[in-house]
């Protein structure tokens, strides 16, 4: 996958996320700069705020991609 494909995914993915997540967007940036650094990330928070959600989200959008993140079950591989 050439630089510019890849770029080209990360800025749909990144606007997906934004428009769904309005109010979450450090959030958002602290987790895809995690899944471009292929480090690790906790996000903090009380119940209900939509965490382990904005997680399940980026892997759907990026299972795509060839990555090797697992799916959850009952959760489709398109964006």
């Amino acid at each position: 996958m050439s630089n510019d494909a890849i770029r080209q995914k990360f800025t749909q993915i990144r606007a997906s996320l934004l428009s769904t997540y309005v109010e979450r967007p450090a959030a958002i940036e602290c987790v895809l700069l995690a899944a471009l650094a292929q480090e690790h990330v906790l996000l903090l928070g009380p119940p209900g705020t939509g965490k382990s959600h904005l997680v399940t989200s980026l892997t759907r959008c990026v299972s795509g991609c060839d990555t090797g993140c697992p799916l959850p079950r009952g959760v489709s591989a398109s964006c």
